[in-house]
């Protein structure tokens, strides 16, 4: 069925990604190469548009207990893909035994983030585009399957990006309460924990 399909195929993503990386080599191609004083600034510019080459590329979130997750990965330009999966094994019925399972798969893009601090920055939603519609469902495998939004990008607008060091008194509790960071024994984001926050759906993703 046609939503078979849309469930199985990926978004457009690595052409979009390819473009968009294809007009950044552009732009550097002519970046002025003249003395240090003017490559300095440019250099700088880079680092904080590259600030996404530097976070993983796999961002969770989930509640760390139960059947539901939303992951998403994160590329080097911006874009992202991704898929929010709950399973109910509990919810079944005729033609579907096996239970339901209510899933979104979505793709989109950041814009580029502003530096706030050494240890944090904040960007915007450019655009999610979602597959399917939500509430429309299909049975595949004696399992039914329900679209449903992009749980994590509730009222998506403004997103912070937190990095390893960040001082968890600085952090909102709304974004530590995803964590599972040991306040009794850290003060700061553990080495090689890097935070993505979803300000309007309050909303955190760990990577």
């Amino acid at each position: 069925s046609n939503l078979r399909g849309e469930y199985q195929e990926p978004a457009g993503n690595p052409e979009l990604s390819g473009n968009l990386e294809s007009s950044g080599d552009q732009k550097d191609s002519t970046a002025p190469e003249t003395s240090e004083e003017q490559k300095t600034p440019e250099v700088q510019e880079t680092q904080d548009e590259n600030i996404f080459a530097k976070l993983p590329s796999q961002f969770t979130f989930s509640s760390g207990a139960g059947a539901w997750a939303t992951t998403f990965e994160l590329s080097p330009d911006g874009t992202f893909t991704g898929q929010y999966q709950d399973s109910d094994m509990g919810d079944a019925g005729p033609g579907y035994e096996n239970g339901t399972v209510y899933i979104s798969q979505f793709s989109g893009k950041f814009t580029e983030p502003q530096k706030v601090d050494d240890y944090s920055y904040t960007m915007k939603l450019d655009h999610l585009d979602v597959q399917g519609t939500a509430g429309e469902e299909y049975i595949e495998d004696n399992v039914r399957y329900i679209y449903s939004e992009a749980y994590g990008f509730d009222d998506a607008d403004t997103f912070m990006i937190y990095l390893p060091g960040c001082p968890l008194k600085d952090l909102p509790e709304e974004f530590l309460s995803w964590t599972f960071i040991d306040r009794e024994t850290c003060q700061t984001m553990p080495d090689g924990m890097y935070g993505i926050y979803n300000q309007g759906g309050k909303e955190g993703f760990i990577g």
